[in-house]
């Protein structure tokens, strides 16, 4: 199933139909396309990924593509442990990862350095502009 738009709506965010819907298959979207898009928040919710892998998978990829880079500029990256929060299906999941999101992004809104560990999952903030000079 296509839950994440779900759990986007569940937690207030904008962007929740941005690029997917409940309704349709999930597509591919380019970096150029999210560029676009201007975000303000980015979360990785990597299928299989812990925190720590994410994080070093975005920093690698980031290094590699400068479309991610462009993308990525302007907005603060939310790791999270998309294993744990997001990559489950399940009524218990949808509602703690909507109220995970929703933390994360007040946070961020209040212009918080570090999230620290809401709902024991462990989140690593990188601040819009992390990924300008790799």
């Amino acid at each position: 199933g296509q839950w994440i738009p779900d759990i986007l709506q569940a937690a207030g965010l904008d962007a929740a139909g941005a690029f997917s819907d409940a309704a349709r298959a999930t597509k591919r979207v380019s970096w150029d396309e999210i560029s676009s898009f201007k975000p303000e928040l980015v979360v990785p919710m990597v299928c299989g990924f812990g925190v720590q892998k994410t994080l070093s998978e975005v920093r690698r990829l980031a290094e590699e593509k400068h479309d991610m880079r462009t993308a990525l500029n302007g907005a603060t990256v939310a790791v999270v442990d998309g294993n744990r929060m997001f990559n489950v299906s399940s009524a218990f999941v949808m509602v703690e990862s909507a109220a995970h999101l929703r933390a994360v992004a007040a946070h961020v809104a209040a212009g918080a350095s570090d999230v620290g560990h809401p709902f024991g999952s462990e989140v690593v903030l990188l601040p819009a502009g992390s990924f300008a000079s790799c």
